[in-house]
């Protein structure tokens, strides 16, 4: 799956940030008409001084009940497509997310 890659222990998943939204939401992973799949994430937080990313992380670290720490964003620093790397309990994310995602 192209929005979620598993390996060494670790895990990726592909997000679109759409920042200023009225509620933070992580949607079901979609296919974009490029083929790129990801999942679509909203969050309240604008797009200011890292403010986004530092949402995106905690959204996720909430969803997942893990640290902030355990998530670092690998790419997409000024972007809206943003991959983010999953240390601890990958694999009990990998299987959450496959199991959600069906």
């Amino acid at each position: 799956m192209g929005w979620l890659q598993q390996s060494d222990g670790t895990v990726i998943i592909a997000l679109k940030v759409t920042p200023g939204a009225r509620h933070d939401k992580i949607c079901m992973p979609v296919r974009d008409a490029a083929g790129d799949s990801y999942i679509p994430v909203k969050i309240t937080a604008v797009a200011e001084k890292g403010q986004a990313n530092k949402r995106v992380i905690a959204l996720l670290a909430k969803t997942f009940k893990l640290a902030k720490s355990d998530f670092t964003l690998k790419s997409g620093l000024t972007s809206r497509k943003k991959k983010i790397l999953i240390k601890d309990q990958a694999n009990q994310v990998y299987e959450m997310l496959l199991n959600w995602a069906k």
